[in-house]
């Protein structure tokens, strides 16, 4: 470029020749830049702007002037003095300690460089917290990478900041009059404010051999970030510059009117960043643009208009094909019924095809109803312009070929669009599971519609419900931890809405899905390569054909052949690409009725084939979420016998009731106790199943009566885990332990139950109301009797004697003799004995277990899961008339919960995936199944 005298007179330039420096408005003294470093070609600096015709010299002035203000600052970031961030927790918040995930080789030396080069900026200093986040490597689209922290558990217990952002009404009222347009972008924003002094721990992340660091500077995906930015914008351009500078978040717009002032400005802008100390990145920065799109709208020549993108999808929608497609198009247009004006009349055209007896012809009638139908849903009242001070809700949808989405806000006659939005996807987004498409759909939306969801809370409805994990993935890898911490700075729930009445998303995301019936544009590399080989060699591949472009295979079946006299005839051989349509078909249609992979297999086998097929078969039932919350698996029960060894008596005692009819003395309850070494039991009636009962009874019978045992065993009921009990067990020195629910084998004592339910009603024949009559016989019945398993009673195991019978036979004979004396020293004998005879008794009991064992687990097998495998839990629920529920068709499993430890050998803890509940519950092996995430087998191909 050449600049000449006018210029510098004009301008005020000085140009020191000799020491290759300049200055204007004798200003500071400028080195000139290179030719390899200006990188003025990466500027955005239109000819025309809004129909004014920027002059060359009017265009040379811009990028001066750029160049004079706007330092090359690259690989420098600096910081402002004007704010800082700073984190404000929730009441009786505890610290976040996430563990640190592993990683592999190359994200370790990744992550390493990141954390260097961070520590060389100043971006992050050591630390030495309790408060710990775990960082994630981020693969970019570009194949570069990003180094996340994951601050979602932060995020949770940090106090909302209730700082309004700009009312995006007012600044587009503003914005009309725009005629010259710049758009000015900070390097790095968020990195440019500090942290609070103590709010650094915070954001305290650790490395493997690394060590602990901390941010000193504002970290991305932070809750409260926006706001802490949106003030220091405030800050800087206050109500003295409103007419021409707008700030909205990190997002710079001047405007202004005449050139002239636009340099003014330009130049007071420029210069009001750079005295708050923060960095502008000049490539990023469009001056003179003739159009900007901006909150949403597009500021141009001809002032503030709404974007076109808001209809494009309604406008590009295509006419129906077929019934289907014309049944999806009116379930749209009935969503926004009440607000369009003879709706009811318009579509009756349309409405005309629905008939059964109508062949489907689409004609000038048709054709005028749908274009008529799309102009109403592009055009008030249905489409209204957004309203700030409303919640906004984003609906997805998600089918094989597209996304769709609406941006919507709720009124008082109902719900109205504000925005459509659509994509075709990409061959290898087609790729993608359902759940990863519907993913995609939310993330794509959200960014989408940024600029108006940005700083205030917001729903997502989508109809998938495996999306509610979304915000809660735990370790989250590829491109769905690059999606996970998008949506960190975001504050929005997400809403389950059901397939059926989830019209519109769906609506927009099939309105280009191609017909399932032709394959067209097959990627399926193995199947190009068979049906070109077929076609040059057909005498070669007797057993293959093809029509209309299509590959078949002859079947045969040894069964069938003789029967009908011929060959099973030709199977369609499916690609790749719509395989998921012939298994969702052949299983999950009320036709197919979800049956097993055999059936299944078979019933996809007379029509179709392709290599793998059965493997294919197996997976996709497998991975069928109604299967496997439906049926309950016809192998054995998983979990093989365990053993409890006890060495001496009174050591465990375990505990369990029972419930009777009301008796004479409003007696409801027998409270079991019994000592698992020696199988002596106590008994006691109760009227109220009450912590306070069971622990007076605890101690009257067990802990006063004989000793104090270590441990406790019992179920869950509420009479045994409640706060009275567990306080006074732990002050006495006794750990509680709890069976897994539903698996009553795990207490001994419910042997002893149903021997005491057997006395009980071998006397009291019809008399019920007296089934505690004959208690303190019963029990001194068990605690004499020969146990078959210890070979000698309770009793004299527990008192090296076995007590005489109080009525008997004997004891009337020897009423008058003398009874036999024993000396002291042959009781200590007696007693010594009895120490042997316990051990006897623990080979006795370790003979009967292998016994036991060996019948227990045939049949059974061994299962494990590791800590974060997903599971499905056995439900045991009731049915309810009321509710018209039947617990023969309920769900037989519930879930999917997380593994979270083990206690034992078959007992697990688990987490609740989906939020439902608080509790961890420890639940026995035999009612558990892994889970398999779904793929399509519950949701219909498009």
């Amino acid at each position: 470029m050449v600049l000449g005298a006018d210029f510098g007179r004009r301008w005020r330039v000085d140009i020191g020749m000799g020491r290759d420096q300049w200055r204007s408005n004798d200003g500071p003294w400028h080195d000139f830049a290179k030719p390899s470093d200006t990188k003025m070609r990466n500027y955005a600096i239109t000819a025309e702007c809004g129909g004014i015709t920027v002059k060359p010299s009017e265009r040379e002035l811009v990028l001066q002037k750029v160049m004079r203000l706007i330092p090359d600052v690259s690989g420098e970031l600096g910081y402002t003095d004007r704010i800082k961030h700073k984190i404000e927790l929730i009441e009786g918040a505890r610290p976040v300690c996430q563990r640190a995930r592993r990683m592999s080789d190359k994200m370790e030396k990744i992550a390493i460089e990141h954390v260097s080069k961070m520590l060389r900026e100043g971006i992050i200093e050591e630390a030495c917290s309790e408060w710990n986040s775990a960082p994630v490597i981020v693969k970019k689209s570009d194949g570069s990478h990003r180094f996340c922290v994951d601050y979602r558990d932060l995020n949770k217990v940090t106090k909302k900041d209730g700082y309004p952002c700009k009312n995006m009404d007012e600044i587009l009222d503003k914005l009309r009059k725009a005629r010259y347009i710049s758009k000015i972008d900070l390097k790095s924003a968020y990195h440019q404010v500090l942290m609070e002094e103590s709010s650094k721990e915070y954001t305290a992340f650790s490395v493997p051999g690394l060590g602990q660091f901390q941010f000193r500077r504002l970290p991305f995906g932070l809750k409260c970030a926006p706001m802490t930015f949106q003030r220091l914008m405030d800050k800087l351009f206050c109500s003295k510059v409103e007419k021409h500078v707008f700030a909205y978040l990190d997002d710079i717009i001047l405007v202004t009117e005449t050139f002239e002032q636009h340099m003014i400005w330009l130049e007071r802008v420029i210069r009001a960043l750079i005295d708050a100390k923060l960095v502008v990145n000049r490539d990023k920065c469009e001056f003179c643009c003739q159009s900007v799109k901006f909150l949403g709208c597009v500021l141009d020549s001809s002032g503030l208009r709404v974007d076109s993108d808001r209809v494009r999808p309604i406008y590009e929608y295509p006419a129906p094909r077929n019934v289907k497609q014309v049944r999806r198009l009116l379930g749209m247009v009935g969503w926004y019924s009440r607000f369009i004006k003879n709706e009811a009349e318009i579509k009756v055209p349309l409405a005309k095809l629905l008939r059964k007896d109508v062949v489907f012809v689409w004609g000038a009638e048709q054709e005028q109803a749908f274009e008529t139908l799309k102009r109403c849903l592009s055009e008030a009242p249905v489409l209204v312009r957004p309203d700030f001070s409303k919640e906004f809700s984003i609906q997805t949808d998600a089918s094989d070929y597209a996304v769709g989405a609406v941006l919507t806000q709720e009124y008082e006659d109902g719900e109205h669009p504000v925005y459509y939005v659509s994509r075709v996807l990409s061959r290898a987004e087609q790729r993608y599971t359902t759940t990863e498409k519907e993913c995609l759909a939310v993330i794509w939306a959200i960014e989408k519609f940024r600029p108006y969801v940005e700083g205030s809370r917001f729903k997502v409805v989508t109809d998938h419900r495996a999306l509610t994990w979304l915000r809660n993935f735990k370790d989250p890898q590829g491109r769905v931890a690059r999606w996970a911490f998008k949506l960190m700075e975001y504050d929005f729930e997400i809403v389950y809405r059901k397939g059926s009445v989830h019209y519109v998303p769906d609506a927009l995301s099939r309105a280009f899905d191609k017909e399932v019936c032709a394959f067209e544009k097959i990627e399926d590399e193995w199947y190009l390569k068979k049906r070109l080989d077929v076609q040059r060699e057909p005498s070669k591949f007797r057993d293959w054909t093809i029509e209309d472009g299509m590959l078949y295979k002859r079947g045969r079946s040894a069964l069938l052949d003789p029967v009908t006299n011929a060959e099973n005839g030709w199977r369609l051989v499916v690609p790749a690409e719509r395989r998921q349509r012939v298994l969702f078909d052949a299983h999950s249609l009320t036709s197919s009725g979800h049956l097993g992979a055999k059936k299944t297999y078979n019933r996809a086998a007379c029509e179709y084939w392709w290599p793998g097929m059965w493997y294919d078969v197996e997976k996709f039932c497998s991975a069928c979420e109604v299967c496997q919350r439906y049926k309950v698996p016809q192998t054995g029960p998983t979990g093989l016998m365990t053993r409890r060894v006890v060495d001496r008596p009174w050591v465990v005692v375990a505990a369990d009731m029972m419930e009777f009819p009301r008796s004479k003395n409003q007696n409801k309850y027998l409270l079991v106790f019994q000592d698992l070494f020696t199988r002596w039991i106590e008994v006691v009636p109760l009227k109220k199943t009450t912590g306070a009962n069971v622990l007076r009874a605890f101690e009257e019978l067990v802990l006063f009566r004989w000793e104090t045992p270590e441990f406790f065993l019992t179920d869950n009921g509420r009479e045994f885990d409640n706060k009275l009990l567990n306080e006074a067990l732990e002050e006495y020195g006794v750990k509680h332990l709890f069976t897994p629910p539903y698996h009553a084998q795990a207490n001994v004592v419910e042997r002893s139950n149903r021997t005491l339910k057997t006395m009980i009603a071998s006397f009291v024949n019809d008399k019920h109301d007296e089934w505690n009559r004959y208690l303190p016989q019963f029990r001194y019945a068990v605690n004499t009797a020969v146990q078959s398993t210890l070979k000698v009673s309770p009793a004299f195991l527990n008192m090296g004697r076995q007590p005489k019978q109080a009525k008997s036979l004997r004891r009337e004979v020897e009423k008058w003799c003398t009874k036999e004396f024993m000396e002291q020293s042959a009781w200590a004998e007696r007693m010594a004995k009895l120490d042997e005879l316990r051990k006897i008794v623990m080979e006795y009991v370790g003979a009967a277990y292998e016994k036991q064992s060996k019948y227990y687990n045939r049949g059974r097998k061994e299962a494990t899961f590791n800590i974060v495998d997903v599971v499905l839990r056995r439900t045991h629920n009731l049915s309810k008339g009321i509710d018209k529920f039947n617990a023969k068709l309920g769900e037989k499993y519930s879930g999917p919960y997380e593994v979270i430890g083990k206690k034992g050998v078959n007992v697990y803890i688990l987490r609740d995936m989906e939020k439902k509940s608080r509790k961890k519950p420890e639940v026995h092996v035999s009612h558990l199944k892994r889970f398999v995430q779904p793929r399509l087998a519950n949701r219909q191909p498009a």
